[in-house]
């Protein structure tokens, strides 16, 4: 009986910690992660009936592969955009030009259809206004092979009132003896001469007339026939204020180009049309452009007029600037020096705005601004 009991006791002891050994069992198993391809899915028992066996979720026969995160290129640091830089392409062709008697850059310029800044260039010309017969430039472009024709003699324009209006006492011009042409008068020394081309132009000469009367300066006009004749008040308000009116062709040609009769031509029409607003024949000229030649210098002197050309260029028709302009007048001018700006042919209020530093550079230099005539008077 005892020995019943005491096998019985250790029966249940071995079926008691089986039940615990079970239960840590269960409880180790429960505290593992399930994996995570495998999930298992278990049912809540149902109150009074067994406790079915969890149902594994089925496994597919192959794994699904592995998709890697997509890739992402790393973006470049931000930075400053690369200055674009236009190059000017070269000129495709060039051809030599040789410089003759009155040729200034500009001239030349105008005449080949390329700028000043490029013949400087292309040419390695320390100083614009230092240049000399003779010497040969290259030259953007083709040669020119043959002279364009002459074009048709201009018809004078209208004629105004046939009595001018006489000349105030004490603003008669000396005479301008003939003989070769003037580029500068060495001789006058502290003196230097202002002149203007290509007028009169409404308010632009205008607004020179009234800087030039405002601060005493004498100057030069030369003015195209075409525009003299259509605007004699201007002449008048000139020849009154003490300037100097010079004959500068009818309506701006180049006239080494055109015949001995057109040339001519030109030259008359225009000097007609300041006598009739002024009442008397410029004797002085400048060739549009600055092309001259012993004949056309001829033609002129058979008709009273001495050719007048210059030595210091502002360049002012480019619109450099009035500080450019200034500058360019004052720091290149000499003894008998004659400087060239325009009152005409287009925009001209960045010359209107150089005036006043122009006249004050030159005075603060110890010059004496006077007429082209003056100037030769005092040669």
């Amino acid at each position: 009986m005892h020995v019943g009991r005491s096998a019985g006791l250790a029966i249940a002891g071995l079926v008691a910690a089986g039940a615990i050994g079970a239960v840590a069992f269960a409880r180790s198993r429960d505290e593992q992660p399930a994996p995570i391809d495998e999930p298992t899915t278990i049912e809540p028992p149902v109150s009074g009936s067994p406790v079915p066996a969890p149902v594994p979720v089925p496994r597919p026969a192959t794994s699904p592969p592995r998709v890697s995160p997509p890739e992402f290129e790393t973006p470049p640091f931000e930075s400053a955009p690369e200055a674009v830089v236009r190059v000017q392409p070269a000129a495709s062709s060039t051809f030599e030009y040789t410089l003759k008697s009155g040729d200034t850059l500009s001239a030349i310029a105008r005449r080949f259809d390329t700028t000043v800044a490029k013949l400087v260039e292309l040419n390695h010309i320390a100083n614009a206004n230092q240049i000399r017969v003779g010497q040969r430039l290259r030259v953007p472009g083709r040669a020119p092979s043959t002279p364009p024709p002459p074009p048709p003699a201009p018809a004078p324009g209208p004629a105004p009132a046939p009595h001018p209006t006489p000349a105030p006492a004490g603003h008669g011009q000396p005479a301008v003896p003939a003989g070769p042409a003037i580029s500068r008068v060495a001789g006058a020394r502290g003196k230097v001469a202002l002149t203007f081309d290509d007028g009169p132009n409404g308010a632009y000469t205008d607004a020179i007339l009234a800087t030039l009367d405002r601060r005493g300066v004498d100057a030069t006009f030369f003015v195209v026939g075409s525009n003299a004749s259509r605007d004699g008040a201007r002449l008048v308000r000139m020849r009154n204020a003490g300037h100097a009116i010079g004959n500068h062709s009818w309506d701006h040609p180049q006239l080494t180009n055109l015949d001995d009769a057109h040339v001519k031509r030109q030259l008359e029409d225009t000097s007609a049309a300041i006598k009739r607003a002024t009442g008397s024949r410029p004797d002085i000229f400048r060739p549009p452009y600055g092309a001259r030649s012993d004949r056309v210098d001829r033609i002129a002197r058979d008709l009273g007029m001495r050719d007048v050309i210059w030595d210091v260029d502002t360049v002012d028709w480019s619109r450099p600037g009035s500080a450019a302009i200034a500058r360019t007048a004052v720091d290149n001018a000499r003894n008998g020096s004659i400087v060239l700006m325009h009152d005409g042919g287009g925009n001209r209020q960045q010359t209107v705005d150089a005036l006043d530093r122009v006249i004050n550079g030159l005075q603060g230099r110890g010059f004496e601004l006077v007429t082209v005539p003056e100037l030769v008077d005092a040669g």
